[in-house]
């Protein structure tokens, strides 16, 4: 769709794709029970804890960095050309990708929780 625009498609577009991956990664180290403040299993030590706490920042912090790529990515190019399908294209798999690492998310806190 890109091509059609008459626009490059180069590597920033890809980038919101993969700072959400990214994100998605490090969310998948992060334990929940941590996070939602579990006392069932808070034995660990509090610096495991803590990098638990600061990987789940960042990981947050890299999927709605994602989503401010892809906003970035839909307004630059896309919007002044008037073709905007390849950049409503981008946000929606952004978005998609955060919703995604929500439900993964409360999944795996409902399976620790068992």
């Amino acid at each position: 769709m890109a091509s059609k625009a008459g626009l490059p498609y180069n590597f920033l577009m890809w980038l919101p794709m993969l700072v959400a991956l990214l994100g998605s990664f490090v969310l998948l180290l992060v334990k929940p029970m941590y996070i939602l403040g579990a006392e069932a299993e808070m034995d660990d030590d509090d610096d495991v804890i803590k990098k638990d706490k600061s990987m789940f920042f960042l990981a947050t912090l890299l999927l709605f960095t994602s989503i401010c790529l892809s906003v970035w990515k839909t307004v630059d190019p896309y919007g002044n050309k008037g073709v905007a399908w390849p950049g409503v294209a981008l946000l929606g798999h952004s978005l998609l990708l955060l919703l995604m690492n929500c439900a993964l998310f409360i999944a795996r806190a409902q399976s620790d929780e068992d």
